[in-house]
C-alpha cells in the first residue's frame, strides 16, 4: 500500500470530440475532424485530485457536461468519442476541465451552472480547485490533440473575472484562445507512453540545487563545479503552501511555510515552464514568469495578503536527458508513480526534503554601558562585531532583547526595574523580537554609545538586581516564554532561554577599595586618558543573606537555573589588558562544587556547567572572539528542530555545507547525511545521530558538533571578506547597522517514497 506519493507523469485520460455524432450531418467519408482534450497532471492522487469535470460549449451552446472520479490507480474512465456537433470547419468549441480534490462534491455532476476556482456553495460545494479551458476551432478533416494540463501552479487560481475564455497558465490569469494550427494530429503514445517518452527516473537520477543567477527575473543556472553532460537538461519544482500566522513573541504577521505538497517537472516552454533565453550559456534556464511569482512568494508574501497561499520552495535542474517537450509524454509504467492506493493518503509530497525550523530560544542581552567598556563599542567594537552573529540564518526563529545596565542600587530591593519594562524608557531597552530583526536595532545602540560615567565616577555594576529572578533580567524572559506558549501556560516551549551579561568589571561590595588599574594602553575616548577601575561598586546589603556579592550571584543563577533558565557571562578585555581577576571571578560563579544538582531539562548541547552558567573568554583578538562567541550561541539555535507534520524515524536527515569555507573549500555545496540512531534521546546525549525526542527533532553527538562547526565556519567566512570594522581581524563595517550576508546550511528531513513511487 502506497502511504507518500511521488511526483512522476500521471496521464488521467483522453475525450475525443468527434466531428460525427448525434447531432451533427455533413461530415467527411474519408477522415475525421475531431478535437482531443488531454487532461494531464503531475498532482497527487487522490490527495489533490480526486474527479474531474469536461464540460463542452459549441458557439457557446453546452452540449457536453460530465464528471468523472479518478481511480486508485490514477486514471479515469472517459468515453473514447463524445459525439456533439457536425465537425464543420470554423465551429468554435470551448472545453473546460475543472479538477477536485474532494470527489464527493455535488458540483462535480452539476450541469447547471460551475462554481469558480477555490469557491464553496453551502449546497453545491466544495467547487473545483482548479480549472484548465481552451477555445478552438475545428480543422477540417483533421484529428487534433489539444493538450489539458492541470497544475498545482493553477490551484485555487480563479479566472473567472478576466472573461469568459479565460484560464489559468503556469499561476497567471491568460487567454485560453489556442491557435488550431499550432495541435499536433492525434496518436494514441501522445498519452501512453508507449512510444517516444520522457523517463523521470531516469533523468532525475541525479539533481542538484539550481543555482541563482538573477533572483528577480529567476534565473537560474547549474551549480558550479558540477560536470556538464551532453544531452541537455530538466528542471523540477516543488510546491510548498506559506501560512500568514501571527508570531505569538511579537505579534507580528509573519509568514510560516509548510511541507512540500507537489513536484512537477517542467516543460522546455517560455509560458508555462522554463527556457534557455541564451543558447551561448547553454546551462542557464530561466523559470515562466507565473512560475517566478511563486517563487517570489517564498520570500515576499503577495499583497494583500492571503491566509494561506502558493509558493516554490525548491528548483532543481537535472543533467544528461533533452529537456522535456510540451508533447513527450511520461513513459507508460511512470504515468501513476503518484498515485496512493491509501484510503488516508497524507498531505507530504514523499522523497522531498522538508527544511527543518530550528525550536525557538530566548536570548536577553544585558550590556554594561560604562566607559570602562569602551573598546566594546563603535563601529570597531568587540560588543559590534559579537551582535553580527545574530544576522545568521541559524537564528530567524531565535529571540533576542537588549538593554544596558541601569546601574541604580535602588533596583536591588525595588518593587520593578527597568529590566521587565523594555521598550518603555529611554535607557536603550529593545524588547524581544526575532534576531535577524532585532540585530540592527542593537547595532544601532552599540554605534551611538554615550558612557553614563567617567572615570573619576564610575558608575556602579549593581549585577545583582539586573539578575534577580522576581523582577530582574529573568523575570522578563520567564514573562516572554508564557507569551511563547501556545495556550497561554506555564511550561516554555523554548529550547533554550538564557541572559547574556556583556561586561569587563568584577563587582565588590559598596565600600571595597576600587581597583584602579595598572595604566591604560593607548587611553580611551571621552576620558581624558583616566583609568577606571576593574571593580564596581554592587548591591548593599547582598541578596538573599549572602556574606559576599560573589554568592548572592551564585543564588542567583542557581534560582534562574531552577527555572530552567541558562548564564551566560561575556567577559572582555579591560583597558589594562589584565581580564584574568575577572574571568577568575564569574569563572567561581559557574564553578560546578558550588552548585545544587541540576535540573532535568538544564542542559543542552555546547558543554553548559551544573549551574546553568557559561563564562566565555572574550578577551583575545576581535576574530577569535567573534569565533568564539559564534561557537556559543552555534548550541542555543542548533540541534534541536520542530517536528514537520507526517515525518517520521523513517525519514533520512541531512544538512548541507556551502562553498567557500574552511570545511568546504570547493566551490560546490556538501551535503552532510546523519543516520537515524534511537539512541539520541535528551540534550546530554552523546549518541551519534538523530532521532525524534519528544516531538521534536533531535541531533546528538558528534553530528550535532559537526553541524555546530560547519554553522561556524561558514559565518567566519561571510564575515571575513573585506569591511573597515575591526580591520585587523577583517569584520564588515556596522556603521549603517545593517546586515552581513552569511550562508545558510539548511538542515531538512526527507520521507522516502514506497511500493515502487518515483523520487
Amino acid at each position: 500500500m502506497r502511504s507518500l506519493n511521488s511526483n512522476a507523469a500521471l496521464a488521467i485520460g483522453i475525450a475525443a470530440i468527434a466531428a460525427c455524432g448525434t447531432w451533427g450531418q455533413g461530415c467527411s467519408p474519408t477522415k475525421p475532424t475531431e478535437i482531443v482534450p488531454g487532461a494531464l497532471t503531475q498532482v497527487q492522487v487522490p490527495k489533490d485530485l480526486g474527479a474531474i469535470k469536461i464540460t463542452v460549449l459549441a458557439n457557446g451552446a453546452q452540449k457536453f457536461c460530465q464528471g468523472y472520479v479518478v481511480g486508485p490507480n490514477g486514471s479515469v474512465e472517459l468515453p473514447s468519442t463524445l459525439g456533439v456537433i457536425s465537425g464543420a470547419s470554423g465551429t468554435t468549441l470551448t472545453i473546460s476541465i475543472r479538477g477536485y480534490d474532494d470527489a464527493s462534491s455535488p458540483d462535480v455532476n452539476n450541469c447547471e451552472g460551475s462554481l469558480g476556482v477555490d469557491s464553496t456553495d453551502p449546497t453545491n460545494g466544495p467547487g473545483p480547485r482548479v480549472l484548465r479551458q481552451a477555445v478552438v476551432t475545428y480543422v477540417d478533416q483533421h484529428t487534433l490533440f489539444l493538450p489539458m494540463p492541470l497544475s498545482f501552479s493553477c490551484y485555487d487560481k480563479d479566472c473567472s473575472a478576466a472573461g469568459s475564455d479565460s484560464t489559468c497558465i503556469a499561476a497567471q490569469c491568460a487567454s485560453g484562445n489556442v491557435e488550431a494550427s499550432s495541435l499536433a494530429e492525434f496518436t494514441p503514445d501522445l498519452v501512453d507512453g508507449t512510444g517516444e517518452c520522457f523517463n523521470p527516473n531516469l533523468c532525475f537520477a541525479v539533481s542538484f540545487p539550481a543555482a541563482v543567477v538573477d533572483a528577480a527575473n529567476c534565473l537560474y543556472t547549474v551549480p558550479a563545479g558540477v560536470p556538464t553532460t551532453a544531452g541537455g537538461l530538466n528542471v523540477r519544482i516543488t510546491y510548498t503552501d506559506i501560512q500568514s500566522v501571527v508570531d505569538p513573541g511579537t505579534g507580528l504577521i509573519v509568514p510560516q511555510p509548510g511541507e512540500p505538497l507537489e513536484r512537477e517537472i517542467l516543460n522546455i516552454d517560455p509560458n508555462e515552464g522554463f527556457s534557455v533565453p541564451d543558447a551561448a550559456q547553454p546551462t542557464q534556464f530561466q523559470l515562466a514568469p507565473g512560475l517566478c511569482s511563486l517563487v517570489q512568494n517564498a520570500t515576499t508574501p503577495p499583497q494583500p495578503t492571503p491566509s494561506t497561499y502558493h509558493s516554490i520552495s525548491n528548483v532543481e535542474v537535472a543533467l544528461g536527458c533533452p529537456s522535456k517537450l510540451p508533447l513527450l509524454p511520461f513513459c507508460a509504467g511512470q504515468q501513476t508513480g503518484n498515485v496512493s492506493t491509501s484510503p488516508n493518503p497524507a498531505s507530504l509530497a514523499c522523497g522531498v526534503p522538508v527544511p527543518l525550523d530550528p525550536t525557538p530560544s530566548a536570548l536577553y542581552l544585558v550590556m554594561d554601558d560604562s566607559g570602562s567598556m569602551y573598546a566594546a563599542f563603535g563601529p570597531d567594537g568587540y560588543a559590534t562585531a559579537m551582535n553580527l552573529s545574530f544576522a545568521d540564518p541559524i537564528f530567524k526563529h531565535t529571540y533576542v532583547a537588549f538593554r544596558f545596565l541601569s546601574h541604580n542600587p535602588g533596583e536591588c530591593s525595588s518593587a520593578s526595574t527597568v529590566y521587565t519594562t523594555l521598550g518603555a524608557d529611554a535607557g536603550g531597552g529593545v524588547d524581544f523580537g526575532l534576531a535577524p530583526n532585532i540585530q540592527p536595532k542593537v547595532a544601532t545602540a552599540l554605534l551611538d554609545w554615550q558612557p553614563p560615567d567617567t572615570a573619576l565616577n564610575p558608575a556602579a555594576l549593581d549585577l545583582q538586581a539586573a539578575m534577580r529572578l522576581d523582577q530582574g533580567a529573568y523575570r522578563q524572559l520567564i514573562d516572554f516564554s508564557h507569551r511563547l506558549a501556545p495556550d497561554g501556560g506555564v511550561a516554555s516551549p523554548l529550547n533554550v532561554a538564557a541572559v547574556m551579561f556583556f561586561i569587563n568589571r568584577t563587582p565588590v561590595a559598596p565600600g571595597a577599595t576600587l581597583d584602579g588599574g595598572a595604566g591604560d594602553d593607548g587611553g580611551e575616548a571621552g576620558t581624558g586618558g583616566s583609568e577606571y577601575p576593574t571593580t564596581a561598586a554592587d548591591c548593599d546589603p547582598s541578596l538573599f543573606g549572602q556574606p559576599t556579592v560573589l554568592g548572592a550571584l551564585t543564588q542567583e543563577a542557581q534560582n534562574a537555573f531552577a527555572q530552567n533558565l541558562q548564564t551566560y557571562f561575556i567577559v572582555l578585555n579591560d583597558q589594562q589588558n589584565a581580564p584574568q581577576p575577572q574571568l577568575d571571578f564569574y569563572d567561581q560563579v559557574a564553578s560546578p562544587s558550588a552548585a545544587p544538582p541540576p535540573p532535568d531539562a538544564g542542559a543542552t548541547e555546547g558543554g553548559v556547567a551544573p549551574t546553568g552558567v557559561t563564562v566565555l573568554n572574550a578577551t583575545s583578538t576581535l576574530q577569535s572572539v567573534f569565533a568564539s562567541f559564534q561557537s556559543t550561541l552555534a548550541s542555543v539555535a542548533t540541534c534541536l528542530y520542530d517536528l514537520p507534520a507526517h515525518v517520521d524515524t523513517t525519514a533520512s536527515l541531512s544538512f548541507v555545507v556551502p562553498p567557500g569555507n574552511v570545511l568546504n573549500p570547493s566551490a560546490t555545496p556538501i551535503p552532510v547525511p546523519v543516520a537515524q540512531n534511537q539512541g539520541c534521546s535528551g540534550p546530554s546525549s552523546t549518541a551519534n545521530g538523530w532521532n525524534i525526542d519528544q516531538g521534536r527533532i533531535r541531533l546528538c553527538g558528534t553530528a550535532c558538533q559537526q553541524l555546530q562547526a560547519a554553522i561556524g565556519a561558514v559565518a567566519a567566512a561571510a564575515l571575513g571578506q573585506g569591511g573597515d570594522a575591526g580591520a585587523d581581524a577583517g569584520l564588515p563595517s556596522s556603521a549603517d547597522a545593517g546586515t552581513p550576508v552569511i550562508p545558510d546550511v539548511p538542515v531538512s528531513v526527507t520521507m522516502p517514497c514506497v511500493d515502487g513511487g518515483s523520487p
